[in-house]
């Protein structure tokens, strides 16, 4: 095992989440899957470590990196997805 990070890794979670969706509910359009995976996160309300471009490591809130401010929650995408039928 290795310890990856970044967007290689956010990626194929991402993806996959998407297409977990998509098996319990096929009619949703991809602006809805993407609304669900953004708004279906759990929040990181805390700084996180952060290696800014000159290699130093720093604290920042994790909505400064993060688009959706949070970690995919496949349940709670779920739960939220049942909603748009």
């Amino acid at each position: 095992y290795e310890d990856l990070d970044g967007t290689s890794m956010a990626s194929p979670v991402v993806s996959g989440l998407a297409a977990l969706i998509l098996s319990y509910y096929p009619d949703l359009k991809p602006y809805q899957v993407k609304e669900i995976i953004i708004k279906s996160v759990t929040k990181v309300l805390r700084k996180v470590k952060y290696k800014n471009a000159r290699g130093e490591n720093m604290r920042v809130p994790f909505s400064e990196i993060c688009v959706s401010g949070g970690i995919v929650n496949a349940y709670n995408a779920l739960k939220l997805a049942e909603t748009y039928k």
